[in-house]
Formats: structure tokens, C-alpha cells, sequence
């Protein structure tokens, strides 16, 4: 694990490498940081975001007050089980950072198995993986999307649908 490495627009706080191809940061912006209109994963304003990488490039940025899945997280953080989760309450970032450090390494021994992790963060992620050029992620990407297309919910369906991931079926097909 690394810590305070500080980049062009942003200093990294912890970094994680999951595998040869995915790593996941803390990162905060500087205060006089100015926002580059061309960065692809929207690093708007100042604070601190949690960033999932694919080989070096960022692919999804989350900040826990606005990610939608995490709030399910955050209701458990609000009554802590035991002493360790009432110490980290204080420290709501790391605990994000470590639980979803845990559910990506989860996930990619087990196939990258869209059904163990959030469709928002596993879809984007088999996408960029896709993109690494390794013919197995283009077929996990495609097996994905029919498994989860086939049963599961209607808001998981039109996430697909919208997001264009439908596409990707005919590839080999």
C-alpha cells in the first residue's frame, strides 16, 4: 500500500493494486486545483473521492455522499456493529476504501461475477477491461451481460440498455 503520492491535479492518500489491471485510490484535490474540463471520470471540485483505476487510467470516481450504492453502507456505519466499525465511523473514506478493496478482490477471483459486486462499478469496469485487449474480458463482458440481462431487475436491465452495453453481445456472436 502506498500513501501520500501526489500527482499532476490530485495527491493519492492510500492506493491498493487488486491485480495486474485494476487498483483503487484515495485521492484528494489540492486546494488551488484547477479542473480540467477533459478528464473522463468528472473530478469536480475539491475533497476527498475514492478512484478505481484499469491500468493506470481512471474509470470510476466515487464520492461517498453521492454514490447511490454506498448508502446502504453508510446506514450500517451510522449503528457500528463492533468497536473496530465504531473507530472507523469517524473515518467513513477508509471504510469504504477497505470494504471496497475487499468486494474487488472478491470479485475478480471469482471470475469478475457481476452478481457479487454493484452493476454500476463491475459494468464499467469489464468495459475498460475489454478495452486492455485480452479476449477473455471481452467474453466475460458479453456472458456477463446475458447472465444479468436474463434475471435480474428492471432498473439493472435499463442501466444496460442505457449505458449501451447491450452492444457488446453481438461481438463474437
Amino acid at each position: 500500500m502506498k500513501e501520500n503520492i501526489k500527482r499532476d491535479n490530485y495527491i493519492i492518500i492510500k492506493s491498493n493494486e487488486i491485480n495486474n489491471y485494476i487498483s483503487i485510490k484515495i485521492t484528494t484535490s489540492p486546494i488551488n486545483h484547477k479542473i480540467k474540463k477533459s478528464e473522463p471520470y468528472k473530478f469536480s471540485g475539491r475533497g476527498t473521492r475514492i478512484i478505481i483505476f484499469v491500468k493506470n487510467k481512471p474509470v470510476i470516481a466515487i464520492h461517498h455522499s453521492v454514490f447511490p450504492s454506498l448508502k446502504t453502507l453508510s446506514q450500517e456505519i451510522k449503528e457500528p456493529i463492533d468497536r473496530y466499525e465504531y473507530t472507523q465511523k469517524k473515518f467513513f473514506t477508509n471504510t469504504i476504501f477497505r470494504r471496497l478493496t475487499s468486494n474487488l478482490i472478491i470479485w475478480t477471483e471469482n471470475n469478475y461475477n457481476t452478481r457479487l459486486i454493484d452493476h454500476k462499478i463491475g459494468f464499467p469496469l469489464l468495459k475498460e477491461l475489454r478495452n486492455v485487449g485480452e479476449t477473455k474480458f471481452q467474453i466475460i463482458l458479453q456472458q456477463e451481460i446475458l447472465k444479468t440481462y436474463a434475471s435480474s431487475t428492471f432498473k439493472v436491465k435499463e442501466f444496460l440498455k442505457c449505458e449501451g452495453y447491450l452492444e457488446f453481445i453481438g461481438d463474437f456472436f
